[in-house]
């Protein structure tokens, strides 16, 4: 159901509908505007929030990618993934070479067939070294964009640190340089895993190996890690059954946090949220996607767009697994 709390009886709401991809258009052209002019008509534009659920997950078989064979890559010791906003290019941290490599796919979200190499020599389309100053071996365990591309964040463990990097062309990761901003977890987490930002980047949240929480901060400033602050709000795992947190992401409606648990009991766990996008709420766990089975060290976990796909990198065998939800 749609609705709008400004329709009044006699407005004629949803007398047209258009609908396109996660967009819909609703007409109700009697609406009166602002100024009071009498039947001016109005349009709303409604946009699907994305979401899912982990109750019938599964393995979709032979969907993986090995991702030091076959001549798809010669990455090694791939720790965590992301894709662009459109599936078009998924982007992998390699710890061995402490750089992130881009690669275009032959088709949004398409893992099995190859990556598109376009330099012999080179792993991918494009490359960046996230070495900062005189730091290396940074080891990245988890990396999110902006909301459109001109910002890529990564979280190192190492050195309890959030690192926000600026990209002058959007979601190419050859033009990313770093911003000078950075956010220490280590007030609350030493041992940082993952990260994540709520729709807006207003909020934000991470979870680690040494607390086994997940903490919620605020951002002044949407996406801009200099405005950081400790939201003073967190929620304490189930380590001692589901192993540590490692990785974490939201539906889009921010009542669904899905964390992956590291160790025997590795797999990504479906955790409801009485209030959106805060974790201090009320939070049940209902379902969990085993990923133990194809990897017994998952690293990191992502969604397609519209999160009927998740796909985790496994660390043990080199590869990207594909799952439906």
């Amino acid at each position: 159901r749609i609705v709008s709390s400004d329709i009044a009886a006699g407005d004629k709401f949803g007398h047209s509908v258009s609908m396109q991809g996660k967009y819909i258009a609703v007409g109700a052209y009697a609406k009166d505007d602002s100024a009071g002019g009498a039947d001016q008509g109005s349009a709303y534009i409604f946009k699907a929030l994305a979401t899912t659920t982990l109750e019938n997950a599964a393995f979709d078989n032979v969907q993986s990618l090995s991702l030091t064979t076959g001549g798809n890559t010669n990455l090694s010791n791939p720790d965590t993934m992301l894709f662009n906003s459109d599936g078009t290019k998924v982007y992998i941290y390699d710890r061995t070479k402490d750089i992130i490599a881009q690669y275009s796919l032959a088709a949004p979200y398409d893992i099995v067939s190859n990556f598109r190499t376009l330099w012999a020599g080179r792993p991918g389309d494009a490359e960046y070294s996230v070495s900062i100053a005189d730091q290396s071996n940074m080891v990245i365990k988890g990396m999110r964009w902006n909301n459109d591309g001109t910002k890529i964040f990564v979280i190192c463990n190492t050195n309890d640190k959030i690192y926000q990097h600026n990209l002058t062309t959007a979601y190419d990761i050859s033009t990313a340089s770093y911003s000078n901003k950075s956010f220490s977890t280590s007030a609350q987490e030493t041992q940082p895993y993952g990260f994540t930002f709520n729709n807006d980047g207003t909020s934000m949240y991470i979870c680690g190996v040494q607390e086994k929480k997940v903490f919620q901060y605020t951002l002044s400033t949407a996406y801009d890690l200099s405005t950081v602050s400790y939201a003073n709000k967190s929620y304490t795992t189930n380590h001692s059954s589901h192993g540590n947190p490692g990785a974490l992401q939201f539906d889009e409606t921010g009542k669904k946090l899905f964390i992956l648990h590291t160790g025997s009991s590795n797999g990504v766990r479906q955790h409801n949220l009485a209030t959106a996008f805060d974790v201090s709420s009320s939070i049940t766990v209902s379902h969990v996607l085993n990923i133990y089975t194809q990897d017994t060290l998952a690293m990191d976990f992502t969604f397609n767009a519209d999160m009927s796909k998740l796909y985790a990198v496994g660390d043990n065998s080199n590869k990207i697994y594909q799952y439906s939800t």
